[in-house]
C-alpha cells in the first residue's frame, strides 16, 4: 500500500499517532507503522520479510480500546 500525504493525529483512545487512508468502500481507515512483518514456518522459526519497507497495518489490531470505537459499543469521548 502506497500512502501518501498522509493526514495523521493519534488515537483518542491509546495515543498512539495513527495515519488515515481510504479503504473499501470510500471510509477513512486508521492505520499504524510496523517494523517490520514476520511469517512463522512450520518447524516454528520466525523469518523477517519486507524489512525496510513501508508497512501498516489496521489500528484496530493493536489498539489498547479498538472496542471503543466499534458500532454498537463506542463510549463518550
Amino acid at each position: 500500500m502506497t500512502v501518501t500525504e498522509l493526514t495523521t493525529r493519534p488515537c483518542r483512545a491509546c495515543g498512539r499517532e495513527l495515519v488515515f487512508a481510504m479503504g473499501p468502500g470510500g471510509k477513512l481507515i486508521p492505520l499504524s507503522r510496523v517494523a517490520n512483518v514476520y511469517v512463522i514456518a512450520a518447524d516454528g522459526s520466525a523469518e523477517a520479510v519486507m524489512v525496510g519497507e513501508e508497512k501498516w497495518i489496521s489500528h484496530f489490531v493493536d489498539c489498547s480500546d479498538p472496542a471503543r470505537f466499534s458500532k454498537g459499543k463506542r463510549t463518550p469521548s
